[in-house]
């Protein structure tokens, strides 16, 4: 007996702490799961933390464009005696003639038409190309069904000035837009311009030939709407 009191009980001591301890917690617990399923009685939920949703980025797609593509030429006399001004800026020459397949049209071509603000020249009509060319007109195009814009370059010299009897260029015309059926159209023509006669003032030192043919064959692509 005195060797289980000063050996075995002392030993045992913590261990028998121990098994209380966990015996009073599973017992706690136990009531408290009664508890909350009593009739009336409040039971506390804790919210969990709110989620963080990282922002997202929307990004718009442009439609897209949809193009008729159809094969066009033009002829226009446009000499001394089609000459014309325009509601602002400069006009170079204008004449009269015919735009297949599109029908009667009349166009003026020149320097600081409002029209041309909202449609600035080509990239490729760089300073470069105006000191080998030096020349980059406004073309308006004026058709039954809208108006055509288009910038004229004359990139060469087909038979030059003799006896003041006219000349010969070759040119090119970028369409750069338009109004009403040619809205957002693109399209590229080429040329040249056989002119004949004597030169005559037209205005402010403009001298133009009896007569100018401006012949041009190409192609434009109209915006497809449905």
């Amino acid at each position: 007996m005195r060797f289980l009191k000063k050996r075995i009980l002392p030993s045992l001591i913590p261990i028998l702490v121990i098994a209380l301890v966990v015996a009073g917690a599973v017992s706690l617990g136990v009531w408290a799961t009664q508890a909350s399923s009593w009739p009336g009685q409040a039971s506390t939920t804790t919210a969990a933390p709110p989620t963080t949703v990282a922002p997202t980025t929307t990004t718009t797609v442009p439609a897209t464009v949809k193009y008729q593509t159809i094969e066009i030429k033009f002829d226009y006399e446009a000499g001394a005696a089609q000459y014309k001004t325009w509601t602002a800026g400069r006009v170079i020459h204008a004449g009269i003639g015919w735009f297949e397949p599109f029908g009667r049209s009349e166009y003026v071509a020149g320097m600081g038409f409002p029209e041309a603000a909202e449609f600035p020249k080509p990239d490729f009509m760089n300073d470069t190309w105006m000191a080998t060319y030096k020349t980059g007109l406004f073309c308006i195009y004026m058709l039954k069904d809208g108006w055509i814009y288009a910038y004229d370059g004359v990139v060469g010299n087909l038979h030059p000035v003799e006896n003041d009897d006219g000349k010969m260029d070759m040119l090119l015309n970028v369409i750069v837009g338009g109004t009403g059926r040619y809205k957002g159209a693109n399209g590229i023509l080429i040329g040249r311009t056989p002119g004949r006669g004597n030169s005559t003032d037209v205005g402010g030192g403009l001298m133009l030939p009896v007569s100018i043919i401006k012949t041009m064959d190409g192609y434009i692509n109209i915006p497809v709407t449905n």
